[in-house]
């Protein structure tokens, strides 16, 4: 009878769910047993020499069930990859958590996607060492890490973090979010929402979004929020290397968010603003086909007013659009005062075109003697 690896799995096993071992009961060719013992491996298991059976962490028939329902390859259909100590170390002496909470007596914590609950027992331990209390809740949507953790003692739910509603109790976040896609951006979009005005959310992210030249919405984002904290965690040299994380074959980096009012108090500030015209503007100024273009427009007696404001339009747009090491940490949320700028700088005589002229105020005699006017309720009396 031909070997299949699923028949084998569900009835060649033995399993004993209080010891957490799996034996093999057939005698299989070194071929056939490759495959089981890969997937018993691809599972958590390890092979014990001694008692010549794999020993697991996790309940291992739960694991198996998973396997038999979606299949080998959609093992890790989470994105689940643990944390591990090198990342923490960075937490621990380049991100604000070296002293967050050092003055407080203790700190809210919350881990959204907590998997085994390697990042939180390396939080709780980092508490103890340093005298920090921290107070932690997690969740995850996987129910056999939700029991694992609970089994170590940590406070962990069973959920779609996306769907737990926000409350605004949280002082700090840490986490290692899905990498699928832009599901992560989601994953801190949300969080986010959890942070006390003075909060901070740390998290490991991949870096494919820095340097990917897509116009997304979720990207803009998470640039403009990443900046305020974490301008030099996006320079590639501050990347962590592709197998960081076991199985991750992919950079990472490590970014810190404020809370949503502390971020829109910074982001509409006018220094923030006044700091973004001069990063585009010093863009503009190195940049020669920008200039060269701008240059040609100004010699171009034929051109009018609403061409030129139309071609400064397009020539902003596809510097936003550009997405190369210059013009990827652009803010595009001023992309007005961008064309604003350029116009005021090259086409002054078409600036009434975005600024309208402001009507001049009308000063009657009793302003010119410098007499208080006179009020309705001072006339009535």
């Amino acid at each position: 009878m031909a070997f299949n690896l699923f028949d084998t799995i569900q009835n060649e096993l033995i399993v004993d769910s209080d010891a957490r071992t799996v034996t093999v009961i057939p005698q299989l060719s070194a071929k056939d047993y490759s495959q089981v013992k890969t997937l018993l491996n691809r599972m958590g298991g390890e092979w014990n020499v001694r008692n010549q059976n794999f020993d697991f962490k996790k309940c291992p028939q739960v694991l198996i069930d998973r396997v038999l329902s979606v299949g080998s390859r959609r093992l890790n259909q989470f994105h689940f990859y643990p944390t591990p100590e090198e990342v923490f170390e960075y937490f621990k002496k380049h991100t604000p958590l070296k002293y967050f909470g050092a003055a407080r007596e203790f700190v809210r914590t919350l881990e959204p996607s907590c998997g085994e609950g390697s990042l939180i027992r390396q939080l709780l331990k980092f508490g103890e060492e340093e005298g920090r209390k921290f107070i932690v809740e997690g969740y995850d949507i996987d129910p056999l890490n939700v029991i694992f953790c609970q089994e170590s003692g940590l406070n962990v739910t069973q959920a779609d973090f996306l769907k737990v509603t926000p409350r605004k109790e949280i002082d700090l976040i840490v986490c290692n979010p899905p990498f699928n896609k832009y599901e992560f951006i989601k994953h801190l979009k949300h969080a986010q929402k959890f942070l006390k005005s003075d909060g901070l959310l740390i998290s490991v992210v991949p870096t494919k979004w820095i340097s990917e030249h897509v116009d997304h919405e979720d990207r803009h984002w998470l640039f403009e929020q990443a900046q305020i904290e974490s301008s030099d965690d996006l320079d590639s040299g501050n990347f962590y290397e592709p197998g960081t994380f076991k199985g991750v074959n992919i950079p990472t980096a490590i970014i810190c968010l404020s809370s949503e009012e502390a971020a829109e108090r910074i982001l509409t500030g006018k220094r923030y603003k006044a700091e973004a015209i001069d990063s585009f503007r010093l863009y503009v100024e190195c940049c020669s086909e920008t200039w060269h273009k701008l240059h040609a427009m100004k010699m171009d007696e034929s051109i009018n007013a609403d061409a030129v404001i139309k071609k400064i339009q397009d020539i902003v747009t596809n510097i936003l659009r550009k997405q190369d090491n210059e013009t990827v940490h652009l803010v595009h949320r001023f992309y007005d005062s961008y064309v604003l700028d350029i116009v005021e700088e090259w086409f002054p005589q078409y600036i009434y075109k975005l600024v309208p002229p402001s009507i001049p105020h009308q000063l009657d005699m009793m302003d010119l003697f410098g007499i208080p006017a006179t009020t309705d309720s001072q006339i009535a009396a």
